[in-house]
């Protein structure tokens, strides 16, 4: 039921996102006036998201490798969760300390 819901979607997001990708090159063509004003740009800008966000992905293939419950952190690399270290709460700096929150001259504790 679920993937038929999911194929509705995608067949009523398919003309808005031919429309989206004609805006998108109208206002965003060389031959147009408009293309270097703010608001060219703005609906230029705005069209290729609306593209981009109905646009149909792919898949990512799976790759049984990385299955052995074995995470990738930000920059891809392999890190294994049970190595990882928990610290309690009290054993971290205070958030000024870290400089997550600005000091002011107004600013007390």
């Amino acid at each position: 039921m679920l993937y038929y819901a999911y194929e509705f979607q995608r067949q009523l997001a398919k003309p808005v996102r031919l429309w989206a990708n004609a805006l998108e090159q109208v206002y965003s063509s060389p031959y147009n006036p408009l293309a270097d004003t703010w608001f060219g740009k703005s609906v230029a800008a705005s069209a290729e998201i609306v593209a981009r966000l109905t646009q149909n992905y792919g898949k990512p293939a799976l790759r049984p490798e990385d299955d052995a419950g074995r995470q990738r952190d930000r920059r891809g690399q392999r890190r294994d969760p049970a190595a990882q270290a928990v610290l309690p709460a009290a054993a971290l700096p205070s958030r000024h300390a870290r400089g997550a929150i600005p000091r002011c001259w107004w600013w007390r504790r």
